[in-house]
């Protein structure tokens, strides 16, 4: 019971189970509907999750997510209580006419993730192309994420890519989620978690690790070209 209630007492929560009750949902509608990004999306629907709240459904590559039918009727009748009320407020009208307005983008845009060990150097890098130069929704992780992006990283791509942010993000925020493309630029994140992503397609970039406090930017532009080709040559061809 208790961790029923604090899982469901969080507003963007409480947003989610508002829209997923009215209608199965993929992760990409709640996204454009609920203006939340994907890791933080995926995190939130993995704890409703785990306490019975929602559940989802396959049809080909899209999940969906809905309100759990078997949920137990005790705790049915307290969310029940809870969204006659919440509906009663802008924020939840706001969300359900935006769902209304919303045209499924889930088979337009490619889905693709950047997987290294750290999330701090060239999968950031290799985020940063793609979001650039094509319309898919792209994402970067890491196995084992930093907790910051390196600094020299960071102020290369903030040269070039101003109006983007980076910061390191874990796998697991994503483990619910589908990819048409899962692309590893560090070997040993391959070679241990290639069987483990639901993607499509999984390619593998052998780019050599330039994260340390004392890379510059000559080598930062030389793997930056680097994969820049790569996408070129095998995501935009």
């Amino acid at each position: 019971m208790i961790d029923f209630l604090k899982t469901i007492s969080d507003e963007q929560r409480l947003r989610i189970i508002n829209l997923v009750d009215l209608k199965k949902l993929c992760v990409c509608d709640l996204e454009s509907t609920l203006k939340i990004k994907q890791s933080t999306l995926s995190s939130h629907l993995s704890k409703l999750r785990k306490v019975n709240v929602i559940d989802f459904e396959k049809d080909g590559k899209w999940i969906y997510y809905f309100l759990n039918d078997n949920l137990d009727i005790d705790f049915k009748k307290i969310i029940s209580i809870i969204l006659n009320n919440f509906r009663k407020t802008d924020i939840a009208k706001n969300d359900i006419n935006n769902l209304e307005k919303l045209n499924s983008g889930c088979k337009q845009k490619k889905n693709i993730i950047v997987i290294c060990t750290s999330n701090s150097c060239r999968s950031q890098i290799t985020e940063a192309i793609i979001r650039n130069y094509s319309d898919s929704k792209v994402f970067s992780a890491g196995l084992n994420p930093k907790p910051t992006v390196n600094e020299n990283i960071k102020k290369f791509l903030a040269k070039k890519f101003p109006d983007l942010k980076f910061f390191p993000k874990h796998i697991d925020n994503f483990k619910d989620d589908y990819f048409d493309y899962a692309i590893f630029v560090c070997k040993d994140a391959y070679n241990s978690s290639k069987y483990s992503v639901n993607a499509k397609n999984i390619l593998f970039w052998d780019i050599e690790d330039i994260d340390n406090d004392n890379v510059t930017e000559s080598e930062i532009n030389n793997v930056y070209n680097k994969l820049l080709n790569k996408v070129k040559k095998e995501l935009l061809k």
